[in-house]
């Protein structure tokens, strides 16, 4: 743990002077990113009319797709009042470029060819006059013929929205460990580890995979890295999940520099890439705590402090089989 003289958090740093931007290509985020539920979370199905929503009916989560032949994406978007939504746009690459989606109604709709075989991530967003929708949740489904996809669109990990939320490299240069809570809604395995690093974030960094009594399940030293972008190191033994039950996936920086998103997690959002999902913590007359996780000193270890709900871009490689 650090001193009294240093930081008690990992923004301190951040909070003295502006963050520098990170950056960092959207594609590469996306990379080997999940599904999603086809369903909006529960907390949105009651929205005031300044915060528009929409979900994916279909394709479901793991659909499957195929090369020259029309496929159609569909679903539903609302605001609280009849009329207000006036658009809803659609992406199949995770949120980095986006098409107008034809609206009737509470309906939509999207119709296209897929040229190339592998795995499309397809997020929805919603537009009244005034707003636009910031998406928790993502569907992906795979364009046949593949062999590398399981029917959940597996091996996979968490989808983080990097449309509407920066990445940013944090100038603390504490050795850190961070981590986020997740859970998946089907029994599994936990493969690895990944997370997003800046140029800055330099040295040995480790992905370990924890239960929340504070278990080190497995742990992994990060190879072959490159300078900046998404990394990633599999576990000797994949590590059975258990469905519908917390577990935290972390990676330790001995020179701090990670990347960082404040309030990302705010009042208790979640974030959906079924079957995975991050995992707020929520204490009976308590505010809710955000799935963004760290622990400071040297080595790391479990990490369960919190602070500003923010992201530190970690995430689990899960497969079904």
């Amino acid at each position: 743990m650090p001193s009294s003289a240093q930081s008690t958090h990992p923004h301190l740093g951040a909070r003295r002077r502006r963050p520098r931007p990170f950056a960092m290509v959207i594609a590469a985020l996306v990379a080997f990113v999940a599904s999603a539920p086809a369903w909006p979370p529960t907390a949105a199905l009651a929205l005031p009319s300044d915060h528009p929503a929409s979900y994916i009916s279909s394709p479901a989560p793991g659909g499957r797709l195929f090369v020259g032949e029309p496929a159609s994406i569909s679903g539903g978007a609302w605001n609280g009042e009849a009329g207000g939504i006036v658009g809803v746009e659609i992406s199949l690459d995770g949120g980095a470029t986006w098409q107008a989606a034809d609206l009737a109604n509470e309906s939509w709709s999207y119709s296209f060819v897929p040229t190339e075989p592998g795995k499309i991530l397809i997020v929805s967003r919603a537009s009244t006059v005034d707003v636009t929708e910031v998406p928790v949740s993502a569907v992906a489904a795979v364009v046949e013929p593949d062999d590398v996809f399981d029917a959940h669109a597996c091996p996979c990990a968490l989808w983080f929205n990097a449309t509407d939320f920066v990445m940013a490299a944090d100038p603390d240069q504490q050795a850190v460990e961070l981590g986020v809570r997740f859970s998946a809604d089907i029994n599994g395995f936990v493969t690895g580890i990944r997370f997003a690093k800046p140029v800055e974030n330099t040295g040995s960094h480790v992905g370990r995979l924890w239960g929340t009594d504070g278990a080190l399940l497995a742990e992994v030293a990060f190879t072959d890295e490159t300078a900046e972008g998404w990394q990633e190191a599999t576990f000797d033994q994949p590590v059975a999940v258990t469905a519908n039950t917390t577990y935290i996936a972390s990676y330790y920086t001995p020179t701090g520099n990670y990347v960082s998103t404040e309030d990302y997690f705010s009042s208790g959002r979640d974030f959906f890439s079924r079957p995975l999902r991050t995992a707020h913590l929520s204490t009976p007359g308590q505010p809710y705590t955000g799935a963004g996780v760290y622990r400071y000193g040297v080595g790391g270890g479990f990490p369960d402090q919190t602070w500003h709900d923010s992201n530190y871009w970690v995430s689990p490689v899960f497969t079904a089989s």
